[in-house]
Parts: C-alpha cells; structure tokens; sequence
C-alpha cells in the first residue's frame, strides 16, 4: 500500500524521432494494491500515456483506448471497471463491493522541452481516505442514522411538526450502515430523558407508505423489505408543555472492510432534534377511546361538560360536571391495563379503569363519575349484579377498599352503574370479590345521588 501522500516521481523522457508524440510512461511498479484499495482512479494527462508498461498509441487517447490498451500487468486480481479520456478505475475482482475508495492515485505532468522536442515528468500521488472514526464523522450522523423521523400515522401528530407523547417515532438506518453482520448501533437517551420511555435499535417491517415524516418535509416513507430503524418511545406527559428530545447513538465496526476496520467506532450526540406536546381539546362533549393519550383537555368554562370513554364494545366511564369560570386543563387518558403486582392480588374477575395521573377538574361542583357494570357478555346479559361489585382504588401504590364511596343503582338508559361524586379521578379495580389485603378507605364524599347506597359488603376488616 502507498504509504499516505507518498509521491513516487518519473524522471523527464525525451524522444529521438521528432514524428513521434511525446509519451509518459506511468510505472506502477512496487505499487502493491489491495482490497481495501477498491475503486482507485488514476487520472490520465495528455499527450498519451503508457501505464504499466502498455502504450497507447492514439495522441489523443479516447476511453476505448484507453480500455484496451490498459491489462493490468501487476496484479492480475484486478481490473479496469470505468474509463473516460482522463481516467481509469481499477477494482479487485473478488471485491463484494466496488464503492470504497481507500486509496486515490492521481497522475499529475508538467511539461518541459528537451532537444527541442515535448517531454513530460510525470507523478503518481496517494492519498489515503479517511478511514475508522474519521470515517464515521465524516459520513456524518445524519450519514448513518436518518435525521427525519417517522410515526405511524398522522394521528399520532400533535402539529404539523410535533409529535404526541406516548407514541413510537422510527428513524431508519441509511442502508451503508444497516448491516447488522458489519456494524452494530447502540443508541440512548439524549435531551429530556425523563420523557423517553426508550430508545432502542429494532429490524422491523413497517408500513411505511402511511408513515409520515415528524421533523421533516420529506414524503412519506415507503418500503416494503424489513429496515432497521432507531426507534424512541416516548413517555406519556399530562400537561400542555412542548419540549424537545434528542437521542445519542454509537456505532462500530464488528467486522473489517473497506475504510473501517474491526473495532473502530464513533459517537454521535444530541441527534435528531424533534418537538413533543400533548393535543389541546376544547369540547365540552366529547368521547374517548380507552388507552388513547396525547391530548390535554380544557373544559367550556360556566357550562356543562359531559365527557365518556369507551372500548370496542361500549361506554365505560362517564363524567358530568359544571366548569367554572377558570377552568385549568387535564390530562383525559383512561387505561385499562394491569399493573402486574396489584393485578397479583386478585383471584377473580376484574376490571381496571385507571385514569392517569388522577387528575383534578375545576368544577363549581364535584363532578358525577358514572362507571358501567363491566361485567356484561357479548349479548348485553350482565353475568354479575352491579349489587354485588367491589370498588378497589389504588392509592400510593397501595390496594384501598372504596366500595362505600361508590351507589350501586340504574341510569336512564337501564343500564347498570356505579355513581360517585368526586373532582379527583383514581385508579380503580372493578370486582366481584373480596380482596382480604386491600386496606380500609375512609369516607368523606357524600353518594353521587338520594339513591339509597348499598351497604358495605363485609371485607374481613
């Protein structure tokens, strides 16, 4: 291999036959090219030139001249791919890929006058390519993992360049770098970490033909074969601030070839920089589906605001209440998931409606929180009598009997509910029976209505 800038010079030639054009002769000789040299170029002055030993003839040489008169007489691994009438690209002919280029060998002349006759002294430079780490900051981060970000869907969009919390954004690995056998991507949390649940480097196929960009102008990525992407999950946030997130990533060579060998790697910091904030919603009737987040809500202050949630099925929880005249903003998300060490205390049937991060509502008056009897089949036949539920809340982490809070009875539409008045909305676990761990709740509000309230069940306290 050439060693860096080296520069092997040719002594001035002169010609005795005046009918003869001037020829520089290029001698390669002790140049030792190897694999990592794929896609060198040597750059041809005029007049013609004799690389290796073989002339062309032609004074002014074309690049099918130049094809065939080159062979290649030190190195019979390698061959001409690419000529033109001022350069040859030579490449190993076992190479796997023929786009890195190692070394780049120019041939630079100056022209001078011998016996009255054109001679020229020629030279051949190398220069090495960057390679390893340089090679890395070089490409760039947005040269190794895309710097535009993509969701799912629109939905997933709080603005025309926000994204909501609680979503997943993808940001593709360029292909150079996607192959997990050469290189591997290890990525983490940049700015405000506390709102990223994760950031992960995942193969996945997605259907990117509906993924539209989050911090770029870019279409929509389309593709069909499985990618590698950079994925970062966000955490949900319960107010209305934007903030901005980052994340960091590392790569490094695990295999050796073209400029990297194994074990370089570089680090990139403070990548991708998108914005996150919840949807502002207005409405003072609207309906939620369960588990869905993103959006903080401001009641219609001094009216009535009726807000229900939902599953696939039907209603599951509804709110009615009086805003008042200042009317602070709440985070509506309901959950229906487990937590695994509360759900380890039940040995029934049972049902979780947990508001997230029990939040408060401005109201002139507590609001009536309604829960529908979640124990009902497929052809709207209750299989347990709202008479006989327990209400359980989770408070602090610790499983509270509310049962009592709550009046077990029928609305307008017959359907059978369970009603308090409350301006804190919980955790709650909807069951048929008796949890002999979970504490006593004390009882401060009064019943959401005259109904009379069932009598509290005896839970062994």
């Amino acid at each position: 291999m050439l060693a860096l800038a080296c520069i092997l010079s040719l002594s001035v030639v002169s010609f005795a036959a005046p009918a003869e054009p001037a020829k520089i002769v290029v001698d390669l000789t002790g140049v030792t090219l190897s694999a990592a040299d794929a896609g060198v170029t040597l750059t041809i002055a005029t007049p013609p030139v004799s690389i290796k030993g073989v002339a062309i003839t032609a004074t002014s040489p074309t690049a099918s001249d130049i094809a065939t008169s080159f062979v290649g007489e030190s190195d019979a691994n390698w061959k001409v791919t690419s000529t033109s009438t001022t350069s040859i690209t030579l490449t190993e002919k076992t190479a796997t890929s023929t786009t890195t280029s190692n070394v780049a060998y120019t041939l630079a002349a100056t022209t001078a006058t011998v016996n009255g006759y054109v001679a020229q002294e020629a030279s051949v430079t190398a220069a090495k390519a960057a390679g390893g780490e340089d090679a890395f900051k070089a490409a760039g981060a947005a040269g190794i993992v895309s710097a535009t970000g993509y969701v799912e869907s629109k939905d997933d969009m709080s603005g025309a360049d926000t994204v909501k919390p609680g979503k997943t954004i993808y940001f593709p690995v360029q292909p150079a770098y996607a192959n997990t056998d050469n290189f591997e991507i290890k990525a983490k949390k940049g700015d405000n970490a506390k709102n990223i649940a994760s950031v992960t480097v995942v193969e996945k196929d997605l259907d990117k033909a509906a993924m539209p960009p989050v911090n770029s102008s870019a279409s929509p990525f389309d593709g069909s074969a499985r990618e590698l992407y950079v994925a970062v999950k966000l955490n949900d946030n319960m107010t209305d601030a934007e903030y901005k997130i980052t994340f960091d990533f590392t790569i490094k060579t695990t295999e050796t070839q073209g400029v990297f060998t194994k074990g370089d790697k570089a680090t990139f910091e403070d990548v991708a920089k998108l914005w996150v904030t919840n949807q502002l919603d207005k409405s003072s009737d609207v309906t939620w589906d369960a588990g869905t987040g993103g959006f903080i809500a401001k009641p219609q202050s001094n009216e009535e605001n009726t807000v229900e949630w939902e599953n696939e099925n039907r209603t599951i929880a509804k709110m009615v209440f009086n805003a008042d005249s200042d009317v602070n903003k709440y985070f509506p998300k309901l959950s229906t998931k487990w937590d695994a060490d509360i759900a380890a205390k039940f040995e029934g049937d049972a049902f979780v409606l947990n508001f997230v991060g029990t939040p408060t509502i401005s109201s002139t008056s507590r609001p009536v929180l309604t829960i529908f009897n979640p124990f009902i089949n497929d052809d709207d036949e209750y299989t347990v009598d709202v008479e006989e539920l327990f209400v359980y809340e989770v408070i602090d982490g610790e499983l509270v009997d509310s049962t009592a809070k709550f009046t077990a009875t029928t609305n307008d539409d017959g359907d059978q509910v369970l009603t308090t008045k409350t301006r804190t909305l919980g955790h709650y676990i909807i069951t048929d029976a008796v949890v002999v761990e979970a504490a006593a709740e004390v009882v401060e509000e009064v019943p959401a209505t005259t109904d009379a309230v069932k009598p509290v069940p005896n839970t062994g306290r």
